[in-house]
């Protein structure tokens, strides 16, 4: 009987640093995770302000092509693009929306 209490004590003394070695294992692997949690949501954070960013470029440039159109639409005299210089209306609202 003694030696039965002996192996019973030995295989739990086993069984529990078993357990003791998954549940450091297991702690380092939460917190590895939890690491690249947090640099994923600082990513997809920058990801998403860049996205912002384009978007607003996105809209202001073609809010400034409504406008050149609509500058264009009232211009009095036509004109050959390629061999005559921008109209005046249409050369300020270009360097307006340059300084920007």
């Amino acid at each position: 009987m003694r030696t039965f209490l002996i192996y019973l004590a030995v295989f739990l003394c086993v069984v529990a640093y078993i357990f003791s070695l998954q549940y450091v294992e297991r702690g380092k692997k939460i917190k590895l995770l939890e690491t690249e949690k947090t640099e994923l949501n600082s990513k997809l954070n920058s990801m998403e302000k860049e996205i912002e960013n384009y978007n607003q470029k996105q809209l202001e440039a073609s809010n400034t092509i409504e406008k050149v159109r609509e500058v264009i639409k009232h211009v009095k005299e036509p004109c050959d693009c390629y061999h005559t210089s921008l109209p005046a209306d249409v050369a300020r609202l270009l360097h307006d929306n340059n300084k920007k």
